[in-house]
């Protein structure tokens, strides 16, 4: 049996490749029915014998075919999102397309004029900008509230800063000779140069 279906494997294997190569070398990228009946009659199949096979097959009854029923119809989904609802003297959705064809009364008087081979306007949500919530303005009172915080925090700065400079900026060097070790070279070491001990 193994033998019988590698034969059959096979022979439709070389069936396909010379109706792949028949369809190449008449210019088409993929072999068609023509190409595949030619390749069956050089490879001594005629369409004769095609054609009993097909009328052998036809008689055979089928109902050992598994017949699928079709898939429920899916509940039609609504044309209108939540935040496109419909407003005066705009098209009601409820209407089917007949009735709207029928009826031009619904439709905006900005657009009564278009003729009516024209399709529908698409939902609001695909056009229409929402305006985002702005934050609300301050007050003019608070507004000077703010102003005379920050004229104080300035004042207390200017303040701070007369307060240090007045005092004498050298640096004391004895609070770090604990921390660092230095020692003081020459007549003005105290005040201006450092020599490290490594």
């Amino acid at each position: 049996m193994d033998a019988i279906e590698r034969e059959v494997i096979s022979y439709l294997n070389d069936t396909y490749e010379l109706a792949v190569a028949l369809a190449n070398n008449s210019g088409r990228s993929r072999p068609g029915a023509q190409d595949v009946l030619k390749a069956c009659e050089d490879g001594d199949l005629p369409v004769q014998d095609l054609k009993r096979v097909m009328k052998r097959t036809a008689k055979v009854s089928r109902s050992s075919v598994p017949m699928f029923k079709p898939a429920p119809k899916r509940r039609r989904s609504p044309e209108l999102l939540g935040s496109d609802e419909s407003s005066a003297g705009e098209e009601n959705p409820d209407t089917s397309k007949t009735e709207k064809s029928k009826d031009n009364s619904n439709k905006p008087r900005t657009l009564k004029h278009l003729p009516g081979q024209l399709p529908d306007l698409p939902p609001k949500h695909s056009y229409m900008r929402t305006s985002t919530s702005s934050a609300p303005k301050p007050s003019l009172s608070l507004l000077d509230q703010q102003l005379e915080r920050s004229m104080l925090v300035q004042s207390s700065l200017q303040n701070i800063v007369k307060a240090t400079n007045g005092t004498d900026t050298t640096p004391q060097h004895d609070l770090l000779a604990e921390v660092v070790n230095w020692e003081t070279v020459g007549p003005q070491a105290a005040e201006n140069m450092k020599r490290w001990n490594i």
